[in-house]
């Protein structure tokens, strides 16, 4: 399936070298996204998991989402780079990257921007529904690593676009973690606030909702 609506793929490319003698190493390389991350404008979800690729002509390529593409629910986290070298005495070393979106649309090992493993931490999201949520296929979007709720996804039922002189059934899902909460959209009616968070808010207002998930 591609990538939600809005967000461009990058390509990465990586080499695999080759032995002594010249003969280009066979094997192959496995790029991994540590967390599930929503993309909240259009409630798709990207899931964790190995992406394998094997070496042809010494070289793999994949097309991958930006670290940092808009709309995503959850910042700085870095994708993994393992490569298997059939026949090596020594494998490569394990490389973390994050890939943003400036830069080329495509990327080869010495482009990436190598930093330290992070599963990343989640962002306050302001989802703007235009419709009402569908209980059949409504849920949390969780952290796998402590199986946090980070954000809402939702199927809806169409109405009309959402414009802020506009519809009035907008519900707002305001997530975070720690000890902190961030404030209450401002001029948001009543009763159109989800806090998703450990800590209880303060300024919440009548019939908002809160889900503690510590």
């Amino acid at each position: 399936m591609a990538l939600p609506p809005g967000i461009t793929p990058k390509t990465v490319t990586i080499g695999i070298g080759s032995f002594f003698d010249g003969t280009i190493v066979a094997g192959s390389a496995t790029i991994t996204a540590p967390v599930n991350v929503l993309h909240t404008p259009s409630g798709h979800t990207l899931y964790s998991g190995d992406m394998t690729k094997q070496f042809v002509d010494g070289e793999a390529t994949w097309t991958l989402c930006p670290t940092d593409a808009a709309g995503l629910n959850r910042v700085d986290w870095t994708y993994k780079l393992r490569v298997t070298a059939k026949g090596a005495a020594t494998q490569p070393n394990v490389i973390y990257f994050t890939l943003p979106e400036a830069g080329p649309d495509t990327v080869d090992l010495d482009g990436l921007v190598t930093v330290p493993s992070s599963a990343g931490t989640p962002v306050a999201v302001d989802v703007l529904t235009t419709g009402e949520l569908d209980p059949l296929t409504a849920g949390f979007v969780s952290d796998e690593s402590s199986q946090t709720a980070v954000a809402l996804r939702a199927a809806y039922v169409p109405r009309d676009e959402y414009t802020a002189s506009g519809a009035t059934d907008a519900l707002h899902i305001v997530s975070y973690s720690g000890g902190a909460y961030p404030a209450r959209p401002a001029g948001v009616p009543a009763g159109q606030v989800r806090y998703i968070g450990p800590v209880q808010p303060t300024d919440w207002l009548t019939n908002d909702e809160w889900v503690n998930n510590s």
